[in-house]
């Protein structure tokens, strides 16, 4: 009676080993934490184990249970071929599906999102740059301020056949202006070359194609670089639509009767610096691009301009003021039709 009974336990254990096995093996191999789909970014670190990233994957709603993990990546021999990195993962995958990406290195490809503003600077975006994907900064700067555009042997030319506009470039002068202001998505593989182009290519759909449409660009007085060149003074001055077109239509008067524009903004581009109040030493600066000291647009643009103040540039508002100003506590632009009442509206405001 004795011996029966060892055997019935003896048997009990093993078909409930057995049926444990069975579980074990079904749950690791065929096993889902859920029918979701929802992506999760998880991430294994350099030198991590297996019994880490098991608890990081159940810690992330990414499997049921880490014990499953562990059985299967010791049956499968797959414990020290897991790649760090990041990934993306789903909880409707199974153990198996999870540890495929794992090994194989399927990371998840890294997206930057680079906003540039209206009015940056080919130096502000480069900055910015600087921040979110260093290791491109210098091929794209080398691109972006590159002064032999459109001459042979010029090394650091590479669209010039590719975009027209670029052809009309004066010499010396550099993509600053072109380089379109908007979103952009920073792919894992991405060049400086190929960040340019898109840059220069959403140049070309936002500007040359659309807005050439919409004004007929090929029958302005002005060519597409002075459009833009004028654009971008405008953009720095004011912050209205409003405020761009009746400063627009100031400069085409101050141009067409050859009276120095006087932009401090075209004198901070010159100094390298913003100020919110220049000096008349500062006005002194042997530039060309001191609008104080020389007569007409500067050589090109000192900033990359936005839609309305390309627009601006191309429709201007007439009015009969010559002058204004920007109030430095409000910003206000305080607009004049005569040297003496500007004056006094430089007192009135403070400068």
């Amino acid at each position: 009676m004795k011996k029966t009974v060892l055997i019935g336990i003896g048997t009990f254990l093993l078909g409930a080993s057995l049926g444990l096995y069975y579980w074990l093996d079904w749950q690791a191999f065929h096993s889902r934490k859920s029918t979701s789909n929802f992506p999760v970014t998880f991430q294994v670190k350099k030198g991590e184990g297996t019994t880490r990233i098991g608890a990081n994957l159940e810690k992330s709603g990414l499997i049921k249970n880490r014990y499953f993990f562990y059985y299967y990546v010791w049956k499968t021999k797959t414990n020290d071929k897991i790649q760090a990195g990041t990934y993306e993962l789903t909880p409707n995958l199974t153990i198996g599906e999870i540890v495929e990406k794992l090994t194989q290195g399927r990371i998840k490809t890294q997206v930057i999102k680079l906003i540039i503003p209206e009015g940056f600077t080919n130096q502000k975006i480069i900055a910015r740059l600087k921040k979110e994907k260093p290791e491109i900064v210098e091929e794209f700067e080398k691109i972006a301020n590159c002064r032999c555009l459109n001459q042979a042997k010029c090394a650091c030319d590479k669209f010039s056949a590719k975009y027209d506009f670029i052809k009309n470039i004066p010499a010396g002068t550099s993509l600053e202006g072109y380089l379109f202001p908007d979103t952009y998505f920073v792919g894992e593989k991405e060049s400086g070359e190929t960040l340019v182009d898109k840059f220069l290519n959403n140049f070309q759909k936002k500007v040359v194609t659309k807005i050439s449409a919409d004004a007929d660009l090929a029958n302005q007085p002005e060519t597409l670089h002075e459009i833009i060149t004028l654009a971008s003074i405008v953009e720095r001055e004011a912050k209205t639509k409003e405020d761009r077109r009746i400063i627009a239509g100031i400069f085409k008067r101050r141009l067409a009767d050859h009276y120095p524009l006087q932009s401090c903004a075209t004198l901070a581009y010159a100094l390298g610096v913003d100020k919110k109040q220049f000096s008349l030493e500062d006005t002194k600066v042997d530039s060309p691009y001191n609008t104080y000291r020389f007569v007409g647009l500067p050589p090109g643009p000192i900033a990359n301009p936005g839609l309305d103040a390309i627009l601006a540039a191309i429709h201007p508002q007439e009015s009969d003021y010559y002058y204004f100003l920007s109030n430095l506590q409000t910003g206000k632009i305080i607009y004049s039709k005569t040297a003496e009442e500007h004056n006094s509206n430089k007192r009135k405001n403070g400068l």
